[in-house]
């Protein structure tokens, strides 16, 4: 059966279910079929020739409006709003060390300082691995103006999933999470421009790509936090344009969160810290790259290669941000 048939199916098994009602019933049912609530609604819709004029007198299937009974139970009633992908990922509490990384932007990447901030942690014997976004560089996925020789995405997804997989190999891992960047959207981007038909194919995303189900690493999309207790890990990116470029970009965090917090996204090591009114402290950092300190868009700045340890037990936690200067962890 085609799409609309199937939602015509369902809608006369429940025909005074809402709309919305029906979607998720539809998605629940036939995710195969239905894989996203807005084009499911907009089917719904269709079936029941509530779509617009077209749809009301063209469309092959009966019209199965709700009956009016339903229509007047629910003349006050206000419907679902679309749903929030929003999310707080919480860190496992069995894993009590972490490497925390970002801003690699492999085919880009400094193999000398990535190799530091590995070694380092490997004498640290931590149990688990943070990629705090912009992994990738996603160059050709880019809205700007492109080198053609550069290196293509799928050159770059096979050589970031090869670097991720040593890492995790050499350190003997017990948990990996990959937080999705602004450049990681990239993709998501390009495919709602240029490819809408094939957005919701789960066949073009990060996990597919990196095999993440099979490897046991946990994908934590853009816009959502990861937590442990107080301490909240964000790319960096996640407040849109509001002061996109600090002086300290850890003082930004502070003013934008007024929680203890984690970034990467500004390649650059910095700490804040201010006490409140009740002597409560919150302290926000700025985590180094690990990338090419002088790419060709920007030769001249003020970046530097760093990496962070976050420490947990049962009385909290404790974050140590570290730099790379000349080869040595400072």
């Amino acid at each position: 059966m085609t799409k609309q048939e199937t939602a015509a199916e369902l809608i006369k098994l429940y025909p005074d279910s809402n709309n919305m009602q029906i979607s998720r019933m539809l998605m629940t049912k036939y995710p195969e079929m239905f894989k996203t609530i807005n084009q499911t609604r907009s089917t719904v819709r269709v079936v029941r020739g509530v779509h617009g004029n077209y749809c009301r007198n063209n469309i092959a299937i009966p019209i199965l409006p709700r009956t009016e009974e339903a229509i007047k139970k629910a003349q006050f009633h206000i419907p679902d709003s679309d749903p929030s992908e929003f999310a707080i990922f919480k860190l496992p509490k069995e894993i009590k060390k972490w490497l925390v990384i970002g801003d690699l932007h492999i085919p880009y990447h400094s193999r000398e300082s990535i190799e530091i901030a590995v070694e380092y942690a490997k004498n640290e014997n931590v149990e688990g691995l943070i990629i705090n976004g912009d992994y990738l560089d996603c160059y050709h996925l880019s809205k700007f103006c492109k080198n053609p020789q550069a290196r293509h995405f799928k050159e770059e997804v096979n050589l970031g999933k090869d670097i991720l997989y040593d890492i995790m190999k050499y350190l003997d891992l017990k948990f990996t999470i990959y937080k999705e960047g602004n450049h990681e959207n990239r993709l998501q981007q390009y495919l709602m421009n240029k490819a809408p038909e094939i957005f919701d194919d789960s066949n073009f995303t990060f996990t597919e790509y990196f095999k993440m189900n099979e490897m046991g690493i946990k994908w934590v999309p853009n816009s959502n936090p990861i937590q442990s207790g107080k301490l909240t890990i964000l790319h960096g990116n996640e407040y849109g344009n509001a002061m996109n470029s600090p002086v300290n970009p850890a003082r930004g965090l502070f003013l934008k969160g007024y929680e203890c917090a984690i970034e990467s996204h500004y390649h650059r090591t910095s700490e804040h810290t201010e006490p409140t009114l009740l002597d409560k402290v919150i302290t926000t950092w700025s985590l180094g790259c690990l990338c090419d300190l002088h790419p060709d868009y920007a030769p001249l700045n003020k970046w530097n290669h760093g990496f962070g340890l976050l420490y947990i037990d049962d009385k909290g936690w404790k974050f140590v941000n570290k730099r790379i200067v000349q080869g040595e962890v400072r």
